[in-house]
C-alpha cells in the first residue's frame, strides 16, 4: 500500500491516476463489510517529549510498542457494554519488535486484569487478508495525519471514502489524551522498576 501510494517499488512507473484507481478498487473489497476499523496513532514527537529516557530504554523501548498498546485500548473501547469474551489480536509480523511486543502484551494483560485481552500472535500479511486490510487503514490514517499537520484541507477522494465509513474509528492521540495514556504507563512502570526512572 505504501509503495502504491508513493509510486515506488513495483509501482514506480505507474501514474497517479492508475494508483488511485487501484486503491479505490481495494477499498471496494471491504468498505461494504460490517467489520469495524480501528486505528490508534501516536506522534513520535509527543513520545520523545513525554516519556522519561530511562523509561523508553527499559520499558517501552520503541514508539511501536506505545502505538500497539494505544491501538489495543481503542479496540477495547469500541466493544459493546458488558462484552465478556476474550479478544485475540493478530499482528503483522515484525521481526524487530515481535519478541518484546509479546512480552509487553502479556505484561499489559497481567497488570490491567482485563479479561477481554486474549491472545496475541504474529502472522504474515501475505497469507492473512485481514492484515492486508489493516495495512491499507494504517497507510490512509498516517497520510491523513501528515496532510493535517503540513497542509490542512480536504483529504483525497479515496481517503474520504475510508474516513466516512460508518464503523471506522481513525483517531490520533491528541497530546492531552497521550499525556493520560503515558501517566497510566508510568504508574505501571513505577511498580515494576521503582524508583530509578520515576519522574
Amino acid at each position: 500500500m505504501t509503495e502504491c501510494d508513493s509510486l515506488k517499488g513495483d509501482f514506480f512507473q505507474w501514474s497517479r491516476i492508475q494508483a488511485d484507481a487501484l486503491i479505490n478498487e481495494l477499498l471496494d473489497c471491504f468498505l461494504g463489510s460490517p467489520a469495524f476499523l480501528v486505528c490508534g496513532t501516536v506522534l513520535v514527537k509527543d513520545y520523545d517529549e513525554m516519556l522519561p529516557e530511562l523509561f523508553k530504554e527499559q520499558v517501552v523501548r520503541h514508539p511501536y510498542h506505545a502505538a500497539l498498546q494505544a491501538c489495543i485500548g481503542r479496540i477495547l473501547g469500541r466493544l459493546p457494554p458488558h462484552f465478556n469474551e476474550s479478544v485475540g489480536f493478530v499482528l503483522d509480523r515484525q521481526e524487530e519488535f515481535c519478541k518484546y511486543a509479546i512480552e509487553g502484551f502479556e505484561h499489559l494483560r497481567r497488570e490491567s486484569g482485563d479479561r477481554r485481552i486474549g491472545s496475541v500472535t504474529y502472522d504474515d500479511k501475505a497469507q492473512r487478508i485481514p492484515l492486508q486490510v489493516a495495512d491499507i487503514v494504517a497507510n490512509v490514517m498516517t497520510r491523513h495525519m501528515r496532510l493535517e499537520q503540513k497542509r490542512p484541507g480536504p483529504p483525497e477522494y479515496w481517503m474520504q471514502r475510508l474516513l466516512k465509513h460508518p464503523h471506522c474509528d481513525l483517531a490520533q492521540f491528541e497530546r492531552r489524551e497521550f499525556e493520560i495514556f503515558v501517566a497510566g504507563m508510568l504508574v505501571i512502570g513505577a511498580q515494576q522498576f521503582p524508583p530509578k526512572w520515576n519522574p
